[in-house]
């Protein structure tokens, strides 16, 4: 038998403020703008790609924990902004553990956890 309580702590809204304007002053270093449409998201792409790129010529990994969960931040204001099914993002959830941020949206979650390659981007172009 199972005692341990299930705990969800939501991100808190100022934390989640905070992070989505995180994201959108990376984007503007990289000249590029965000807005909060589907088809941003392959800006997101670019930007993470070229993280992705820079993360494999230096091996440092300074900041690039954040800067996921920030960029998870946007693409979590798209769907919101674009779904009428506005998910739940989450913080420390049992399932996926301590540090994890799961975004429960529908029957779907999608967990912050890595910078992918561009041959694994779901985007092109």
């Amino acid at each position: 038998m199972n005692t341990k309580q299930e705990s969800y702590n939501p991100i808190p809204e100022d934390l989640y403020q905070k992070l989505l304007g995180l994201a959108i002053q990376i984007a503007d270093t990289f000249k590029i703008k965000l807005d909060y449409s589907n088809d941003s998201i392959k800006n997101v792409e670019k930007i993470l790609a070229k993280l992705h790129a820079d993360y494999l010529k230096t091996k440092r990994t300074e900041g690039l924990t954040g800067v996921t969960i920030e960029f998870a931040a946007y693409i979590i204001e798209v769907i919101r902004r674009n779904s009428d099914d506005k998910g739940i993002w989450y913080k420390d959830h049992n399932h996926f553990g301590e540090d994890s941020f799961p975004f429960v949206w529908g029957r779907w979650y999608a967990v912050s956890s890595k910078l992918v390659s561009e041959k694994d981007s779901r985007w092109k172009g």
